[in-house]
């Protein structure tokens, strides 16, 4: 009879070895606040498995946060099929289910008619679920514009911004409070955009992907730029990025953020 302590791996079974839900070398703790918890943290592993890959992956993503065991059993899943490539398509903070649990949407091309519907009803986002888990986030903060969380250090002001309030001292003096706090929760770079295209005025650059509702914003389109310049923006051009602005005639974001230590 093997000991109680020895990994088990049901024979006939997929199922990762079963650890302890407190591993051992670790602080990590369990607290089970009910008979209901212990029971469920005791099923074997290959429940827990199959359990976890039934759920829709907002309900997977945040059980698989509460422990390490649970997050060793979310990548066994992710990783042992090719039905979703997490490593090249990470999960999106902007994911959401249905009340109903029959939709899902994750913000990709196949989904855009289903965020207009007033016939679905949705749960919160799981950057919503996930937004006051400070054992995950530490001390970052969600940007409300680009959705990362980032350090504290890349929300205070910059030279460009400083100025543009000067500028605008009279338009930016008259917006209400709740402008400013939509405002104020953005990181330092979306709140450089937002001043460069409305503020500034200035014409943004959009990708063309396959759906016109997923455009993106690449960067600000280039005035007065003649045809010399473009020719030797395409021949100097080292990356694919540069190479791209060079021929549409815009200015990649990335390139302004540089140009204005930002």
């Amino acid at each position: 009879m093997s000991e109680p302590h020895r990994e088990h791996h049901p024979l006939g079974t997929t199922a990762p070895p079963n650890k302890p839900c407190v591993a051992r070398g670790t602080n990590e703790t369990v607290r089970s606040t009910s008979p209901w918890q212990a029971t469920f943290l005791a099923l074997p592993t290959e429940l827990h498995t199959n359990m976890l890959a039934h759920l829709d992956p907002v309900s997977q993503m945040c059980l698989g946060l509460t422990s390490s065991y649970f997050h060793r059993i979310f990548h066994f899943i992710y990783g042992s099929g090719d039905q979703y490539n997490i490593r090249r398509n990470p999960f999106d903070l902007r994911m959401q289910v249905s009340v109903c649990g029959k939709h899902f949407l994750n913000y990709v091309y196949e989904d855009w008619f289903l965020r207009d519907s007033r016939c679905i009803i949705w749960e919160r986002s799981l950057g919503e679920l996930l937004s006051d888990e400070k054992t995950l986030w530490g001390c970052l903060r969600c940007c409300g514009g680009c959705l990362k969380y980032k350090p504290e250090g890349a929300y205070g002001r910059c030279a460009f911004e400083k100025g543009m309030f000067l500028k605008h001292k009279k338009e930016i003096g008259a917006l209400e409070a709740v402008d400013v706090d939509w405002y104020e929760g953005r990181c330092r770079r979306c709140r450089v955009k937002l001043l460069m295209v409305i503020m500034e005025r200035k014409e943004e650059y959009f990708g063309e992907p396959e759906w016109e509702c997923e455009r993106e914003s690449l960067g600000l389109v280039r005035e007065n730029r003649g045809e010399d310049e473009r020719s030797r923006e395409l021949k100097n051009a080292r990356t694919n990025e540069e190479y791209h602005a060079a021929k549409f005639n815009y200015e990649s974001w990335e390139s302004i953020f540089k140009r204005l230590c930002v």
